[in-house]
């Protein structure tokens, strides 16, 4: 019978424990929660009902007390391995008992020895958290309660162990008016609520009901950054201490506080700070919290790049409509009657120059040709339509031609030097020959533009009547691909809508060397800036523009090259 089995295994001493032979009355069941501190049944497969049968019995609140204050006793430094295995496992024991309503030991529960961030600790106050940067950061003030997993498995022990839990309820956050509202970070923060409470809804239908304020409000709070982040915790009215932290949720302002950009999505700094905002505070909420940030992240960034997209294919659009515009008012103050539609934008392509207009090359030991400019009267304008324009004619003894003239011969005999000669203009000439250029291209005469070559501080060369300004770039040889803007510049490029960057090139009468002149409309926005002190643009040969070349007049032309 059961009573002779339990007699039989009493008076012979037949359970096989760690610590010996023993009588079922000294033995206890179940999973060995106390370690070898006290003698288990040995879990045996198929035991069970025999453990039943001789009564054995599972550890007692009384019991769990006692050990916890081995373990404690005496104790200084913090526990061992095994040791923490002991007390987490007697601490789940005990909170088991307490909510089937066995409190018998409430009294010796509220002296139990506790290990905390400031050691061992019987007197009270004892203070809890899940928050780790409070634990962090008022550790050394407080005995903060460190019991080795989430706080929510022993949350129903806090009272009875007479343990504070109200730090994260009493921290208020310092100088929040410090703190500038990030845009960027609120809008991920919203799209990454509305992700989490979707996962969740899937994942686990009781987890979205423990936050702590509604989600339809959580998905409206603002993102802040305060480089100064701290808290003042109250933790009573004649102590408070300060607290520095990476990240806040504040319900009360419905606003999250992060000390910089980056800790918003990360699992110890925003994902704890989040989790804070659950009744448990769930382990696993802040890793599902950075996957939805993550997500979240990603969709806006490719939001925003075809934004982005759009915005640029908009505004080249535009670009071609402000060229179209401005080709055609030229057009009109020459008297151009040509069909508009056709249009031609910028290429780093011109027109091939007919290779009958190429002089021809001389024996190796002739002198270098004089180095003048090209005579702006005497050349025939192209637009970027290939509408032909007759220019002026140009007047006797004109600047270009003064290399024209013959010199008497020297008695002395000096050999031909390989070198280049020196220009026979000056850079003054230089520029006001592409000043007339430009003034060609637009159809207009110095009364209509004006030179401004002369006036500092105004940031163009010349102005129309329009009220249009350019900044003229001559160049004697080939188009170059970089500019540069004085700082003059800069300012009237960004403050002035109507104004213009003009590129004019091949000025040097050489061989067959055609003027060319590039006009860009908005050239911060079409040429990429290179940081050198003042502003240096690149990229002058591909960006969009309008190109107007200039060929010789039909007087100077051959039959062939004329056709």
């Amino acid at each position: 019978t059961a009573n002779e089995l339990q007699h039989k295994f009493k008076q012979h001493k037949l359970l096989l424990t760690k610590q010996g032979w023993l009588p079922p009355q000294e033995v206890f069941g179940g999973p060995p929660i106390f370690g070898d501190r006290r003698p288990f049944a040995a879990a045996i497969r198929g035991c069970d009902p025999l453990w039943e049968a001789l009564q054995l019995k599972e550890p007692s609140p009384e019991d769990c007390v006692k050990v916890l204050q081995e373990v404690a006793k005496g104790r200084k430094r913090e526990p061992e391995a095994d040791e923490k295995a002991i007390l987490l496992e007697t601490f789940e024991k005990l909170a088991e008992h307490w909510k089937n309503g066995e409190t018998s030991e409430k009294s010796k529960m509220a002296k139990l020895a506790l290990w905390t961030t400031k050691g061992w600790q019987r007197q009270r106050p004892v203070y809890a958290t899940d928050d780790r940067s409070l634990i962090a950061g008022l550790g050394d003030h407080l005995a903060i309660w460190c019991p080795g997993v989430e706080l929510e498995q022993f949350r129903p022990l806090l009272e009875p162990l007479k343990v504070n839990e109200n730090l994260a309820d009493n921290a208020h956050e310092i100088n929040p008016e410090h703190a500038y509202e990030d845009d960027e970070l609120t809008e991920v923060f919203r799209q990454a609520v509305g992700l989490l409470h979707e996962k969740l809804l899937h994942k686990d239908t009781s987890l979205p009901k423990k936050l702590k304020t509604q989600w339809d409000s959580l998905e409206t709070y603002s993102v802040k950054v305060h480089q100064d982040l701290e808290l003042r915790v109250e933790v009573d009215p004649n102590q408070a201490h300060n607290c520095e932290v990476d990240a806040k949720v504040d319900i009360d302002a419905a606003t999250v506080y992060v000390k910089n950009r980056d800790v918003l999505g990360r699992v110890e700094k925003g994902g704890r700070a989040l989790a804070a905002l659950f009744e448990g505070n769930p382990e696993n909420l802040a890793m599902e919290w950075v996957a939805a940030y993550q997500n979240a992240q990603d969709g806006i960034e490719k939001r925003n790049l075809e934004r982005a997209e759009e915005r640029a294919a908009r505004q080249e659009a535009e670009m071609e409509d402000r060229l179209v515009e401005f080709q055609e008012s030229t057009a009109e103050r020459h008297g151009s009657r040509a069909n508009r539609a056709s249009q031609s934008f910028g290429s780093s392509q011109r027109p091939e120059t007919s290779t009958s207009r190429r002089a021809p090359l001389g024996p190796a030991h002739a002198p270098a040709a004089p180095r003048v400019l090209h005579d702006p009267g005497s050349l025939t304008l192209v637009d970027p339509a290939g509408r032909r324009t007759e220019g002026p004619r140009s007047p006797a003894g004109s600047n270009s031609e003064r290399s024209s003239a013959l010199s008497s011969p020297r008695s002395e005999s000096i050999a031909p030097q390989s070198r280049t000669p020196p220009p026979l203009y000056t850079s003054g000439e230089l520029e006001s020959a592409g000043l007339e250029l430009l003034r060609r291209v637009l159809g207009g005469d110095s009364d209509e533009i004006v030179d401004l070559r002369t006036q500092r501080g105004v940031g163009a060369d010349a102005v129309d009547e329009l009220r249009r300004y350019y900044e003229l770039k001559v160049h004697a040889g080939k188009e170059p691909d970089q500019v540069t803007l004085t700082y003059s510049g800069v300012k009237r490029a960004l403050s002035t809508p109507d104004f213009f960057l003009v590129v004019v090139s091949n000025i040097e009468k050489s061989g067959d060397t055609q003027p060319t002149v590039r006009v860009f409309l908005d050239p911060l926005k079409q040429l990429q800036p290179t940081d050198r002190g003042s502003i240096t643009l690149s990229g002058v040969r591909e960006a969009k523009s309008l190109i107007y070349t200039f060929d010789p007049t039909d007087e100077g032309l051959t039959p062939d090259s004329r056709d």
